[in-house]
């Protein structure tokens, strides 16, 4: 994963804002477009995707797109970690 340099917090935070979100995802080079063509199909994913109001680090969904990018738990946590300083 790479992810540019910053000091995160120490604890993974529990929530982040959806700008938060996809500007970290885009830091480690997935794009929302990425994300959403992993969804196709799956419209009750797609908007929970495009219309939270947050975005959940222990939400099933975030879980289920981790899997489907190839990420780690521990990258997850990291993914949250550079979110929140966002």
């Amino acid at each position: 994963m790479n992810i540019p340099f910053v000091l995160y917090p120490s604890e993974v935070p529990q929530e982040v804002t959806p700008r938060q979100f996809w500007l970290a995802l885009l830091a480690i080079g997935i794009t929302e477009d990425a994300v959403v063509a992993q969804l196709a199909g799956n419209e009750a994913a797609l908007i929970t995707v495009k219309k939270a109001l947050s975005v959940s680090r222990h939400d099933p969904l975030v879980d289920a797109m981790a899997a489907m990018l190839g990420k780690t738990q521990e990258e997850v946590d990291a993914v949250f970690q550079l979110a929140s300083t966002l």
